[in-house]
């Protein structure tokens, strides 16, 4: 017989994202495609490096650091790297290019600092651009004209992000141009500068000429990577920074050890926390030589240290307060420039390791990435709940789901996250493996469910030979739907007292909260049931009768929980399901699935709250998969099979193989082929619609006989396939 083999065809997307970013392959385009005016061009990002954008000399003598804009004011020359107006070049074929420029002070600029360029486009030696700023740090504010043509105003734009086709927006020129003064009295500019036209007609246009980048990083030789001496003792340091990019938090750990005038720092590197640097103390000084070899990452990327212009990395150290504090930005970087990581603003504390509990952690977001799925951003102080550092490698956190009251910790496997080669639940403090885990990030992937009502975070520190965990803190994503709480003690209604009567229940009486009604009986002793006064508020007491529960349609009873204050009648009982009481907890628990739950009181129960758990009464249908682990189903009604161990797939035919399209929702009468591990499924139906897609596979809901020109799945000789 002849055969299609059945084949599962996966998409291969290939990313390209600025390097050091996270879910990328850390290697950015260097330049869009190629353009001309006259033709529409989608503009992706370029690279931030590190090193010379545009390197202007003065031919004058260089300012001293006590100097002013004015110092710096006359004729310089310049190099870059230009591509003429072919984007496409690759960045090695790039040539140096010299001109001039001429730096004055801006009369329009009040600060002090202020200063204007001329002389920077071959093509209109007039156009100006001005900046304010400081003496050794200016500003080049994107959106200013820098000439005119007769398509229209030259604007001047650093790194920007353009998409599709959509016209000018002001908008769009929002990334600055940065600046620096040098000690040699040579300025620099940080950053890739663009002149594009302002109309929007043109708007997305490259214009020429365009500069961009200098040299690239050079290292140190030789490369060899530092290797502390032998018995080298460290101490663990907390580090706390800025990240260059977007100025957000860094937290972590190292470990530092002196060796006389040596001084070698482990961890620095994330991304290979098992590097060293090594520097030199001077009295109060440490210096760090730019350009230190860290070592490969992923088996690609050579790692350096360095700073923004090559310089050294420089801390100053305090030994009494236990501190070292940069004094510049520095990064770890590979040898194309990328940065890898950045600190601003970087102290080191020295942890005293002690017992402590550690401050709460915190969930600042929850986010749908589109092709990367949802990704949860946290933050977890490395201090204690009295600012101390703490000791961060003995620091980890949970992360947990909260689906209708049913709290599990997320167990993280290679099956979910393919970059971890083992389970894990408790991650440790600034955990990364340059894929789905960062230090304030995680990619959820598949654990992620849209059942979650809320998503948790806890801190625990191992510190001092003790366990101490924080409360799990919680974001909040949807309400629960399936919780009622009647809660007796806020209630506002009449109370019983000795020799007052007011609260006693002398008829039925129906509470309703939610998706749930209590109806409360009257007694069936002498002792009428009655919301009884406390200092808690008020109580209900039940001496006899019955409590009723009902759900509304849609829902079943799943758990009911009764806390009480220690009076609970021990014949109490269910018309369904199983009652257990936990004397110490002072909580009766009723377990079951119905629609109406009567419990009967026996003997005196004073009850403070009660909360009733739900279920929803959803409809579905039975998938059976065998030991093949395929099978075909035909939805009776729409089934969705969001977050379910079975997954789905519509077919087409191909000329030897049937390609398998993954769907989701599936709609009612189509013929699916499923695949799971060998079991019986429970898939929900649902009243989504669902996509269309193509789909060669033709339900068959009766038994027919075939007549050779149908091909069904099965498992034959030639293993699963449609035969």
């Amino acid at each position: 017989m002849k055969k299609f083999t059945l084949m599962l065809m996966a998409a291969f997307i290939a990313v390209t994202a600025m390097a050091g970013t996270e879910k990328s392959l850390k290697r950015a385009e260097m330049f869009p495609a190629k353009a001309q005016i006259g033709q529409k061009l989608n503009i992706k990002q370029a690279p931030r490096e590190l090193t010379h954008k545009v390197q202007f000399s003065k031919k004058a003598r260089a300012p001293k650091k006590a100097a002013t804009a004015a110092d710096f004011a006359g004729d310089y020359t310049w190099d870059y790297l230009t591509t003429s107006d072919d984007w496409s070049t690759d960045v090695e074929s790039l040539t140096t290019t010299e001109g001039s420029a001429h730096v004055v002070i801006s009369e329009s600029t009040t600060t002090e600092g202020g200063i204007t360029i001329s002389g920077m486009f071959s093509n209109d030696l007039e156009a100006t651009v001005e900046s304010d700023g400081e003496y050794n740090y200016f500003v080049i504010s994107a959106g200013q004209t820098a000439g005119t043509s007769s398509y229209g105003d030259y604007v001047i734009n650093g790194l920007f992000y353009y998409e599709g086709d959509e016209t000018y927006e002001a908008g769009w020129y929002d990334s600055d141009i940065h600046g620096y003064v040098l000690d040699d009295g040579s300025i620099y500019i940080d950053e890739w500068m663009y002149r594009v036209l302002s109309t929007g007609d043109y708007a997305g246009y490259y214009l020429n000429p365009c500069y961009v980048g200098g040299s690239t990083f050079t290292p140190s030789d030789p490369i060899t990577v530092v290797t502390p001496p032998e018995g080298l003792v460290t101490e663990e340091y907390a580090l706390s920074a800025r990240n260059y990019d977007d100025d957000a938090d860094v937290m972590g750990s190292v470990f530092i050890g002196f060796d006389y005038e040596d001084v070698y720092i482990q961890g620095l590197c994330t991304w290979i926390p098992e590097a060293w640097v090594k520097g030199t103390l001077d009295g109060t000084t440490i210096t760090f030589p730019y350009g230190q070899y860290l070592g490969i990452y992923d088996d690609t990327y050579d790692m350096y240290l360095n700073t923004l212009m090559s310089q050294n990395v420089v801390f100053t150290y305090d030994a009494e307060a236990g501190t070292l504090t940069a004094q510049n930005e520095f990064f770890l970087i590979d040898n194309a420039s990328y940065y890898f990581d950045s600190y601003r603003g970087c102290v080191l504390t020295k942890v005293l390791e002690k017992a402590t509990m550690p401050a709460n952690p915190e969930i600042t977001g929850l986010t749908d990435t589109g092709s990367y799925g949802m990704v949860i951003d946290f933050s977890i102080p490395n201090v204690d709940v009295n600012g101390d550092a703490l000791a961060s490698s003995k620091l980890y956190y949970i992360i947990y789901s909260d689906i209708e009251h049913e709290i599990a910790p997320l167990t993280f496997t290679p099956e979910t996250h393919t970059k971890l080669t083992e389970n894990i639940t408790e991650i440790p403090y600034g955990f990364t493996e340059g894929w789905d885990f960062y230090s304030s990030r995680i990619y959820l992937n598949e654990l992620y469910s849209k059942d979650w009502n809320k998503v948790g975070i806890q801190s625990i520190y191992y510190g001092g030979g003790e366990t101490n965990a924080t409360e799990i803190q919680w974001f909040d994503i949807k309400p629960y739907e399936t919780l009622a709480t009647f809660n007796f003690n806020e209630m506002d209604v009449p109370v019983s007292a000795t020799g007052v009567t007011d609260g006693d229940i002398t008829e039925a009486t129906t509470l309703e909260e939610g998706n749930v009604s209590l109806t409360i009986s009257t007694s069936t002793t002498s002792t009428p049931n009655r919301y009884w006064s406390t200092t808690a508020g008020p109580q209900l007491r039940v001496y006899g009768g019955t409590l009723t529960f009902s759900a509304a349609e849609g829902y079943v009873i799943a758990k009911i929980v009764f806390n009480h204050n220690g009076k609970w009648g021990a014949g109490n009982s269910a018309d369904s399901g199983e009652i257990t009481n936990d004397a110490d907890a002072k909580a009766a628990t009723w377990t079951g699935s119905a629609q109406t739950v009567v419990v009967t009181i026996a003997a005196n129960t004073q009850i403070n709250s009660i909360d009733v758990i739900l279920a929803k009464d959803v409809a579905t249908q039975t998938v059976v998969v065998s030991e093949a682990g395929y099978a075909t189903v035909v939805a009776e009604q729409a089934l969705d099979f969001t977050g379910l161990d079975v997954q789905a797939f519509t077919c087409e035919a191909k000329e030897t193989y049937v390609h398998l399209d993954p769907i989701t929702v599936v709609p009612a009468g189509t013929a699916v082929v499923v695949k799971a591990a060998a079991g019986s499924y429970d898939v929900p139906v649902t009243t989504e619609a669902g996509a269309e897609q193509y789909n060669d596979l033709v339900a068959a809901a009766e038994a027919f006989v075939a007549d050779g020109t149908q091909y069904i799945l099965a498992d034959g000789a030639e293993g699963v396939g449609f035969y």
